[in-house]
């Protein structure tokens, strides 16, 4: 990536700012944004345009072709909770330019929004997700209620939105004893997918029935068979201990002797 020519506009930097602000590369793209702290906006995007990774992929894709990148201030918003819909007339106004780099048609909240079809296709196209429906099932698994987004089911049914995406997500079954599904535009439920485990299967152990105990072998240090143990536990009784772990543990390899003999698993 060639490097690029930040201009800054001339206002007071250190003094906190709130307004829209308009960004243009190469004096030809250009995109809209809003903060109620302009200079540092304008920092991070500088930062994240020199590393490469805007979240914008429109302005990610032309990052190799451009040489200079200018912020313009088109207005001070003294009011904040403003700000989003002055940005919004902005967008609107230039929607349909092929040089504007929004993604969205809107720069409003997309959560409970609901949208035209025709609005969604542009949406969809640009990678905008828009707000999917919600629906509540009953017992039955057949639909009661269906909602426009997450956040109305959130307000209708008073349950933190957390709740419901863990149920849509499918990693628990219910929240507060209700089930929540996604639904296509078809309102068809979209069923969780079969969930393949990749660990083996667990051995269970039927009840009454065990492994038969394996014969071990008594050796003195020189080698010499002294005998054959029926299992184990007989073999560490032999040598004056109840306790079969130091014998399970020396079978493994742990230690050269015990109990100044050798043992071995019989082998045929």
């Amino acid at each position: 990536m060639q490097k690029i020519e930040f201009i800054f506009p001339d206002f007071d930097y250190p003094d906190r700012f709130a307004g829209v602000y308009r960004m243009t590369l190469d004096d030809k793209w250009f995109y809209f944004g809003s903060t109620v702290y302009l200079w540092r906006r304008f920092r991070k995007w500088r930062t994240n345009i020199k590393i490469g990774f805007p979240k914008n992929n429109k302005i990610k894709n032309l990052l190799p072709h451009i040489s200079k990148v200018s912020f313009e201030v088109m207005e001070i918003v003294a009011n904040e909770s403003m700000l989003k819909v002055r940005e919004d007339l902005y967008i609107k106004k230039y929607w349909g330019n092929e040089l504007l780099l929004n993604r969205a048609p809107s720069a409003l909240s997309l959560k409970g929004i609901v949208y035209t079809p025709e609005e969604q296709e542009i949406m969809k196209s640009y990678g905008m997700a828009c707000a999917k429906k919600v629906a509540k099932l009953k017992k039955d698994g057949t639909i009661d209620v269906i909602y426009e987004s997450i956040s109305e089911a959130t307000r209708q049914n008073k349950l933190a939105r957390t709740d419901i995406a863990r149920v849509l997500k499918f990693n628990n079954r219910s929240t507060n004893g209700m089930i929540f599904r996604k639904v296509d535009d078809d309102f068809n439920i979209i069923e969780p997918p079969e969930r393949i485990s990749k660990r083996p299967p667990k051995k269970f152990k039927v009840k009454g029935i065990s492994n038969p105990p394996k014969p071990v072998c008594q050796y003195d240090m020189q080698g010499n068979l002294i005998k054959i143990h029926d299992s184990i536990k007989l073999a560490s009784k032999s040598i004056g201990q109840n306790d079969p772990g130091n014998m399970r543990r020396h079978l493994k390899g742990d230690g050269k002797s015990i109990g100044g003999f050798k043992f071995k698993y019989y082998q045929q």
